[in-house]
């Protein structure tokens, strides 16, 4: 059974301990070294294990990142107000090569102050289908902000959720400064991630969270990567460590980033004090109705310890939500690194709070509280989903705000992978009696209706609801999947944990993850990243025509006796072997007891026709049968076209990437066939490695007048919807 570790002795208290941290880090005051307000690391302090180096949240030794932005927070509940009371000391440490003039912070709750600020004006007060509640708004308060004691609350600008203060003694390089501040949150009725619903707190990107600043690579231009809270991208920030204590009414149940390591009680109320290193942001959430549920799942690490914050009444459900967090801990170390983590929290919104649910947090996630059957696989596509958050963006940090497609398109990869690993009879999304979907046929209906729009490599923030949710998440795994089935299974993984590693607990771009997965796989890929990602073009191939036609020899005139034949130089390929077979069959049968000279091949006359008729029992009817594929779309990508014939057997050829590009405005490719029995079908891509075509209903065709689309096991469903889709994109 778990137990929440206790605090070593020999450690202090929580706050005797951030005391000491920040003494360190003003060091350089005391020795007159920087100007006050500007402070030098000493050299002990500038690495990262001068930085609190215990390790009590971490299942492996720390720090594990720069820890350059790291707080004690103090935060009282008015569970009446709905709002939060909060205090905090932040030491930020500029890592970059030059120094900072000003600092930038993000008020995330002041998206929701009024319908004129960005987020509403983007989104609408909704999201996800979520509307934001009548009289429901939300806001943030700053009532002092000082830098080395001196208050500097009056200079600060606020810009919708964004504040500026610009500094008289800018932060030097390898520099860090302590930055006190209180504040007050009011907290929105549960919308977009965070709010409240009677008891129900969900306390989330609710104290001023400084901007990620950073150089280009010639360090000629520096500043804070800092945007507005937009309508439909999250967040970006740097790591650090959190210790937070948070008071709340006694009776409330509090999940919360990090492991719980100081609890005290006092007049019908109590503080928690909480610790989590190596994080981005801290979140909790806070409910008298949360029913606990433990367990642990074991990894190469050991266990980490599952916490569920249920409603009551649904214990049947959190073996559900286990499953999902487990499938994810242990997709995620085969295809990332081991979870560092000792807990993850699970927290399911009660009904009315489901704007606060699917959501991600360092350690913690929030479920749906979802009505449907255990054949509906929601819950535990949720929580896989929002664990895999844990390594894209928490560890590995990419910017959501810009680059969502390294976010979340990533980790719509990773739930597929984590729900086949947990239901592997392919129906990862519903199995209820004879349905079955799968996360790829659901990404793929998801994705065709925004093919064409804008290119993956558009700034997300840019993008427009639907577009956003379509590409960012859903095209992204389509991409990710076509990739994989490229490369094979074995070489994907490769190709991640090379990314993994070189990019955990550091800022990759899109350039930089393109070149990793390219330098993993041990292949330039850039015929693909430059189709993918950086155009429109879409992937769709068909087959065009399939024939049949009974063998005949070429009639005419023969020079015998035969001579190797002489062929066209034009000719190449499986269609030059074709055409040597027919000349010299042709040319044998015209010499057949023939002198030297030329002779006329004739056809059969009506007596021969039906002679061979009754001959036919001992010689089957030779047949000539040719299939016309093509590629209907822009992407080139290698497929293969499997042929089969009457007699049960098939032949499969392929069109290959350096065929297509040696002619990319040659789109289609014939195939002959010289058999004793005629085609059946012809399919082109059969096992869906291009997961990207977008029709898949032109993908085969059987040899009858008609053309009928080959059926397919799961084209009973795909037709109706393909049919649907393609109506609502008109």
């Amino acid at each position: 059974m778990f137990t929440l570790p206790r605090f070593p002795r020999r450690l202090g208290t929580p706050s005797s301990r951030f005391k000491q941290w920040t003494a360190n880090a003003a060091i350089g005051v005391v020795l007159g070294v920087v100007p006050p307000g500007a402070t030098t690391i000493p050299q002990a302090l500038a690495a990262p294990s001068a930085w609190p180096s215990d390790t009590l949240a971490l299942r492996v030794p720390g720090p594990l990142s720069p820890r350059n932005a790291s707080y004690r927070l103090t935060a009282r509940l008015d569970e009446k107000a709905h709002e939060v009371k909060g205090q905090g000391t932040l030491i930020w440490r500029n890592l970059e090569r030059k120094e900072a003039s000003e600092l930038s912070f993000n008020l995330y709750q002041n998206a929701f102050k009024h319908h004129a600020t960005t987020f509403i004006r983007e989104a609408g007060a909704q999201l996800r289908g979520d509307e934001m509640p009548e009289h429901g708004f939300g806001a943030i308060d700053l009532f002092s902000l000082k830098i080395g004691g001196v208050e500097l609350i009056s200079k600060a600008q606020v810009i919708d959720s964004v504040l500026k203060l610009k500094l008289d003694t800018p932060v030097g390089p390898g520099s860090a400064i302590e930055i006190e501040f209180s504040f007050t949150t009011k907290l929105p009725r549960t919308f977009a991630r965070s709010g409240y619903s009677d008891d129900f707190h969900a306390v989330t990107q609710w104290f001023p969270k400084i901007g990620v600043f950073e150089c280009d690579k010639s360090s000629e231009h520096c500043g804070f990567r800092i945007h507005q809270y937009h309508g439909f991208t999250e967040f970006f920030s740097d790591h650090g460590s959190y210790e937070v204590t948070v008071d709340v009414p006694e009776k409330f149940v509090v999940g919360a980033t990090g492991i719980q390591i100081a609890e005290q009680k006092s007049e019908g109320r109590k503080k928690l004090t909480f610790r989590a290193d190596d994080v981005r942001d801290f979140a909790w959430f806070a409910d008298p109705k949360f029913v606990e549920y433990k367990n642990r799942v074991t990894d190469k690490l050991g266990d980490v310890e599952v916490r569920v914050l249920n409603r009551p009444g649904l214990g049947s459900l959190d073996l559900r939500h286990l499953q999902g967090v487990r499938a994810a801990i242990h997709e995620g170390e085969h295809r990332y690194f081991s979870y560092p983590y000792k807990n993850v929290t699970v927290i399911v919104p009660p009904r009315d709070s489901n704007g606060a649910g699917g959501m991600e947090y360092p350690t913690l996630i929030t479920s749906f509280l979802s009505p449907m059957p255990d054949g509906v696989r929601i819950i535990e596509s949720v929580d896989a989903h929002e664990f895999g958050h844990q390594w894209v963006p928490m560890m590995i940090n990419s910017d959501e705000v810009e680059d969502a497609w390294l976010d979340e398109g990533l980790n719509q990869t990773f739930t597929g992978q984590a729900m086949d690993r947990l239901f592997p009879d392919g129906c990862s999304s519903i199995k209820v009696a004879n349905f079955c979907l799968g996360d790829r046929d659901v990404d793929w209906m998801s994705a065709r209706g925004v093919l064409r729009r804008m290119p993956l490599s558009t700034p997300s923030f840019r993008l427009s609801g639907r577009t956003y949710g379509a590409m960012t998440y859903a095209y992204t795994s389509l991409m990710m999947r076509s990739l994989e089935n490229y490369l094979g299974p074995e070489r994907m993984v490769q190709a991640m944990r090379h990314y993994a590693e070189r990019y955990r607990f550091h800022k990759p771009r899109p350039a930089d993850f393109m070149s990793a997965i390219s330098e993993g796989a041990g292949e330039d890929l850039s015929w693909f990243w430059n189709q993918a990602v950086t155009t429109t073009r879409v992937a769709d191939y068909e087959i065009l025509q399939v024939d049949n036609q009974k063998h005949e020899l070429a009639y005419g005139l023969w020079d015998c006796p035969p001579k190797p034949p002489m062929m066209p130089e034009h000719v190449e390929g499986a269609e030059r072997v074709e055409w040597l077979r027919h000349l010299t069959e042709s040319n044998q049968a015209a010499c057949v007891g023939k002198p030297a000279g030329r002779h006329e091949l004739s056809p059969p006359t009506d007596k021969e026709k039906k002679a061979n008729a009754k001959d036919k029992g001992k010689d089957k009817q030779l047949w000539d049968s040719l299939v016309v594929v093509r590629r209907r779309g822009e992407l080139i990508y290698p497929v293969d076209v499997v042929v089969k014939f009457e007699d049960g057997s098939q032949e499969q050829v392929s069109w290959s990437l350096a065929e297509q590009n040696a002619h990319p405005e040659e789109r289609m490719r014939t195939v002959r066939f010289y058999r004793r029995a005629a085609l059946e079908r012809a399919e082109v891509d059969p096992q869906i490695k291009l997961a990207l075509d977008e029709k898949r209903l032109n993908n085969g065709l059987l040899a009858k007048p008609n053309m009928r689309p080959v059926t397919r096991l799961f084209l009973t469903v795909q037709s109706w919807v393909q049919t649907a889709l393609d109506l609502i994109s008109l």
